[in-house]
C-alpha cells in the first residue's frame, strides 16, 4: 500500500510540475507584431490566470484565463455573466489571439519593455502622443476627471488606413472615436452626465496632448469647455517618476 501511495504522489508531483511548465511558456510580456510600423499596436501581460491588456497604457483592460489543457486558453472579462473575450494559443515563439472571430485575430510576440525603445503610454492609439514633461504639478482629485480628450497628429503608419485625414490634421480623439471640434461640446455633456448634479461646477476634462499641439488650439478647445461650465486640465509626464500628473490648464 505504501508503494501505491508513494507513487501517486510522485505521479502527481509530475504532474503538478508539468502544468507549471506549460504555464510559464506563456507568462511575460507580448507585443503584437508589426508594431515598428509607426501606428497603433497592443501589448498584454500574462501571469498564470491573469491578463492584462495594456499594461503601460491610460486604461487597462484586465481578463481570466481559462485553461484547456496546455495549449488552449480561453479569456473572460470579470463581469456579472463572464463573457468570452477570445481564445489563444501559443506556435512556437508567436502567441496567436482570436477575439470574436477568425477575422479577427492577432500575432504577438515576447517583449522586454525596456527594449523597446518608445513610450508604451498611448501604443494603442492611431495618433502619435509625447506629453509635454514637466517635474513641477498640482494635484487633482481623479474622480473629478470626468472624460479624457487625446490630442495628435496621426501616426505615420497609419496614413493609408485613414486616405481620407490629412497626415497634418490635428486630431482629437475621445474613446475609439475621432471626432470634429463642433462635437466637443456633445461630448462634454455626456461627461456632465456622469457626474451628480450638484458637483458638476468641479468636473475636469483632461487634456493628454502631443508637445507638438500649438497652443492656439489648446486655447480653442479650453474655451469650448469653459462655455458649457467645466474646467480643463493637461497631462504633463514627470521625468523623475515618469509619471503622469495633471495640471489646471490657465
Amino acid at each position: 500500500m505504501k508503494k501505491i501511495i508513494v507513487s501517486l504522489s510522485v505521479g502527481f508531483l509530475f504532474l503538478a510540475m508539468s502544468c507549471s511548465e506549460k504555464k510559464e511558456e506563456i507568462n511575460g510580456y507580448w507585443i503584437s507584431a508589426g508594431y515598428s510600423l509607426d501606428r497603433e499596436f497592443t501589448t498584454f501581460y500574462i501571469n498564470d490566470s491573469v491578463f492584462i491588456e495594456n499594461p503601460f497604457g491610460i486604461y487597462r483592460y484586465e481578463r481570466y484565463i481559462l485553461h484547456h489543457g496546455d495549449t488552449t486558453h480561453e479569456l473572460f472579462y470579470p463581469f456579472d455573466s463572464w463573457p468570452t473575450a477570445g481564445i489563444f494559443y501559443v506556435e512556437k515563439d508567436t502567441l496567436i489571439y482570436i477575439r470574436e472571430s477568425p477575422q479577427d485575430t492577432t500575432n504577438f510576440i515576447r517583449f522586454i519593455p525596456e527594449s523597446i525603445g518608445t513610450d508604451l503610454t498611448f501604443s494603442e492609439y492611431p495618433i502619435s502622443i509625447a506629453l509635454p514633461e514637466e517635474e513641477g504639478y498640482s494635484v487633482i482629485e481623479e474622480k473629478m476627471l470626468a472624460e479624457d480628450f487625446f490630442i495628435g497628429n496621426l501616426k505615420k503608419g497609419n496614413h493609408s488606413k485613414y486616405p481620407e485625414i490629412n497626415p497634418d490634421s490635428i486630431l482629437i480623439q475621445v474613446y475609439d472615436k475621432f471626432i470634429l471640434f463642433t462635437e466637443l461640446t456633445d461630448w462634454i455633456n455626456r461627461a456632465k452626465a456622469k457626474v451628480d448634479e450638484f458637483e458638476r461646477d468641479k468636473i475636469i476634462i483632461s487634456i493628454y496632448a502631443d508637445v507638438e499641439t500649438p497652443e492656439s488650439f489648446l486655447k480653442e478647445i479650453k474655451a469650448k469647455v469653459e462655455q458649457n461650465g467645466l474646467r480643463t486640465a493637461r497631462a504633463y509626464k514627470n521625468p523623475v517618476d515618469n509619471k503622469i500628473y495633471f495640471k489646471m490648464m490657465d
